[in-house]
């Protein structure tokens, strides 16, 4: 299993990378997780408690008919950019088991 973390306030996306490194074209997210035979990919919004299990087989199956050109995104990072796509979560949410994370203080 592969796991996702982001922090950002009220997601509206996913953030699945596609390109871990642009100029070597190195494989990143849920495409690498299937090169690699991974199965599932947990996707966790850190600050909203939830998180969406997902098989990777079914997700990049329905990654890859969508048209994603609109959704692109590139992210420098120092010495590379890393691209991939900011999916609206309602494109994919059908595909996911979601779960609430309770955290007792």
């Amino acid at each position: 299993m592969e796991l996702k973390a982001d922090s950002y306030p009220t997601p509206k996306n996913f953030f699945f990378e596609r390109l871990s490194s642009k100029k070597s074209k190195k494989s990143g997210g849920p495409w690498r997780c299937q090169e690699e035979g991974v199965r599932f990919l947990a996707y966790w919004f850190v600050n909203e408690g939830h998180w969406y299990l997902f098989e990777v087989d079914d997700l990049v199956e329905r990654l890859e008919s969508l048209d994603l050109k609109k959704h692109h995104k590139e992210v420098p990072n120092r010495g590379y950019i890393t691209t991939g796509y900011a999916v609206p979560i309602r494109l994919v949410e059908d595909l996911v088991t979601k779960h609430e994370l309770e955290f007792k203080h």
